[in-house]
């Protein structure tokens, strides 16, 4: 990790230990990340796979992290009577962030991060897990911004939602690349979540990159099935007045920010849509080059495309052959 962003998170813990919670807003934004290797570290510290399976992220938040990462701060009072010359012990609890938890132990796998995941917290950990280490696989050197780690969560809900909306979008800007987490693909739980469409709208808005995270067998059942119908049904679910929030309050308060907005809820959701819609006619022309160029592989190998069979499902040939032809259209559906 960088002084410079160690300097960041030590700056906004000592923000807090001092009691100045009267003036979060100006709080920096903790811009530590993690290597992808500290996911699986982390869940052997848990206790392996087995004892995490069926947990969501909140559930790995309460039951794990947050005991990993509390500290128990006692302080000596006097007291009141002079006379008296007994002291009282109090016992306060704080806690620090799973980042600087790990760099206070010299751990080489927190740096600055620069890609922002967007996830739901109702997830299963595991599968988020597993999503991003597909989407990284070939990136084993990014540090990625992942809320679970990076934010204090002893203290993320002392934070104004004017916070959230300013410094957290600003950061969203700073990084320049987000990854979204979807899964399953067919009804995918970000799309309906109100901070979930507020970060995309933010990625789309400061013309940040936008990726979506899904693990291998979740991305090839998705490519498989892709077509008009099932990328409608997708997406059919992004509106953000129908949204939810594991706060009711933050919802209401996003929806005052989006009414505010040029363009208000429709502005959103078509901002948000239209990132999507991207997102797979990008993957689909990536799929279709991919095809063409193994298909020219086997027949100049095989002499005949007839091996393809065994190496293609014959659905995703079908799909990238709908898509070549430009017989596969994603349109507006809202």
């Amino acid at each position: 990790a960088t002084s410079e962003a160690v300097g960041l998170q030590t700056q906004a813990a000592e923000s807090f230990d001092a009691g100045e919670v009267a003036d979060t807003h100006n709080l920096p934004f903790p811009k530590e990340g993690v290597l992808l290797r500290v996911f699986d570290e982390f869940i052997e510290a848990c206790g392996g796979d087995a004892t995490l399976r069926g947990l969501t992220t909140t559930d790995v938040c309460q039951k794990f992290l947050m005991p990993m990462t509390a500290q128990r701060a006692v302080t000596r009072a006097e007291d009141d009577d002079e006379n008296n010359d007994d002291e009282t012990d109090s016992a306060t609890e704080k806690g620090t962030s799973y980042c600087l938890h790990l760099l206070s132990k010299g751990h080489e796998g927190v740096g600055k991060a620069v890609v922002f995941i967007s996830h739901a917290w109702k997830y299963h950990f595991l599968d988020v897990v597993s999503a991003l280490k597909a989407h990284f696989r070939d990136s084993n050197d990014v540090y990625i911004w992942f809320d679970l780690f990076s934010n204090n969560q002893h203290r993320a809900s002392a934070l104004p939602f004017e916070w959230w909306s300013t410094t957290f979008s600003q950061a969203i800007r700073d990084f320049g690349h987000t990854v979204m987490v979807l899964a399953p693909w067919s009804d995918p739980v970000p799309l309906t979540r109100a901070w979930c469409l507020f970060e995309l709208f933010q990625t789309a808005t400061t013309g940040s990159k936008f990726e979506v995270a899904m693990s291998k067998a979740e991305f090839d059942n998705f490519w498989v099935q892709l077509n008009q119908k099932t990328y409608e049904e997708m997406v059919s679910n992004i509106d953000l007045e129908r949204s939810d929030s594991f706060n009711p309050d933050d919802k209401e308060r996003i929806f005052q920010v989006v009414r505010a907005m040029d363009g208000g809820f429709d502005g959103l959701n078509s901002k948000a849509l239209e990132t999507i819609r991207s997102w797979v006619i990008r993957v689909a022309q990536e799929k279709q080059a991919d095809t063409k160029s193994h298909l020219q592989a086997l027949e100049s190998s095989s002499g005949s495309p007839q091996g393809l069979a065994g190496e293609i499902s014959e659905e995703v040939r079908k799909a990238q052959l709908e898509v070549a032809d430009g017989d596969f259209r994603i349109g507006e559906v809202m």
